[in-house]
């Protein structure tokens, strides 16, 4: 039991380690705004603090009851920090995916408005007799325009 306890310590302080260094990469990206590589860290990050607490519970039940409140105050100091810096690269990639969305609608918005002639058409007055001329007229202006 002694042993198993040993293992699992030395799994965490090993993924503690590696948490630490990747949460320091994670830091430099943010500050670059590095989207793809904080995509990726972000997925990583989720994946350890996930194996952490798995690790962390099982300690916790191998422990002595001394010292499993100082276990768990330190155990969930590491678990808040990973959680601040997923929420950190989130609302980051989040932010951008918006500028980006606004940029391509700005960039793609197609001009609605197309300056057509004026179309000269007198109205039928209601006389039979100029009739023909009228329609005439009509058809010449609109009628086989929108038929070609």
């Amino acid at each position: 039991m002694e042993d198993d306890l040993e293992k699992l310590k030395k799994k965490r302080t090993t993924l503690r380690t590696l948490i630490s260094k990747l949460l320091n990469k994670i830091d430099d990206s943010l500050k670059l705004e590095d989207s793809d590589d904080l995509e990726v860290s972000c997925e990583i990050l989720v994946e350890k603090k996930t194996d952490l607490k798995k690790l962390d519970e099982g300690i916790h039940k191998l422990i002595d009851t001394e010292s499993v409140e100082a276990d768990v105050v330190t155990c969930e100091e590491y678990q808040e920090n990973c959680s601040r810096f997923i929420k950190r690269i989130n609302r980051v990639l989040r932010k951008e995916k918006t500028s980006n969305k606004k940029f391509d609608e700005s960039r793609v918005k197609p001009q609605n408005s197309v300056k057509l002639p004026k179309l000269l058409l007198e109205k039928y007055s209601g006389d039979s007799k100029k009739f023909t001329e009228f329609w005439n007229s009509y058809e010449c202006t609109i009628d086989k325009k929108l038929k070609s």
